[in-house]
């Protein structure tokens, strides 16, 4: 005989039941698949990365990867695509590559790298539409000056992941060359012209420049046919483009 303590407590199992079932359906209680990039350092030498939702990992082989400690994402962000299709970002803290010494060009010590991991999930609503995965973020390359401070050179990287770790996509660590900045003009309405000022290390544009981890920045001057002074900007690199 079923009393009301019974029945409250298999309407409190049907719930839990339909629950699990609503979030299986949603694609929750699927297990996380990994996507795979690499980073090429040099003609000779390749580090793998791996992304598995909040978790980023880098070894020297394929077969590392399972066994180092990831790297934690610092922050989420999350967002419906429409169409069955839920859209996520996570942004992982900036750290240094493991780099064996004589792969990086002359008076660089270490690789530094800060990357976001974007990826798509299907839910039940999707009916049978494939996910995405993309890497982007900065690379930079560091070394220290005669004074033992801390120069780190970056540019931009992105890509699509891999399924498999030996065969993914990957980006390249930019060579250094000369460090000049490039300025160009662009024409607006009237008299104004717009002017945008490029880090470059040789053919390499860079995103940006920091001394002890802290972006350097750039005073850009607009002179007259007298050479006085019309319009002055000064902010760090990143931030000079066309204004």
């Amino acid at each position: 005989m079923l009393t009301r303590g019974h029945l409250r407590r298999f309407a409190c199992l049907a719930t839990g039941v339909a629950a699990i079932s609503l979030l299986a359906a949603a694609g929750w209680g699927a297990a996380p698949q990994s996507s795979y990039f690499r980073v090429s350092v040099s003609p000779d030498y390749t580090i793998y990365g791996m992304l598995q939702d909040r978790d980023l990992r880098f070894s020297a082989t394929p077969e590392g990867l399972a066994m180092v400690s990831p790297i934690k994402a610092e922050k989420l962000d999350m967002s419906n695509g429409g169409g069955g299709m839920v859209w996520y970002s996570y942004t992982f803290p900036e750290v240094t590559l493991s780099v064996p010494e004589g792969e990086l060009a002359p008076g660089f010590t270490k690789v530094k790298a800060a990357l976001q991991y974007q990826v798509t999930k299907t839910t039940s609503r999707s009916r049978g539409r494939g996910g995405t995965a993309y890497i982007h973020g900065s690379v930079g390359l560091c070394r220290e000056d005669e004074r033992g401070v801390d120069w780190s050179y970056w540019s931009r990287i992105g890509t699509e992941a891999g399924s498999s770790p030996e065969r993914a996509p990957a980006v390249k660590v930019p060579t250094v060359g000369e460090l000049t900045l490039k300025v160009t003009t662009q024409a607006k309405a009237g008299r104004e012209v717009g002017i945008a000022v490029q880090a470059m290390a040789g053919e390499t544009p860079l995103d940006d420049v920091r001394k002890a981890g802290t972006s350097v920045t750039t005073e850009v001057e607009v002179l007259d046919k007298d050479r006085k002074t019309v319009a002055s900007e000064k902010k760090p690199l990143s931030d000079l483009g066309f204004t």
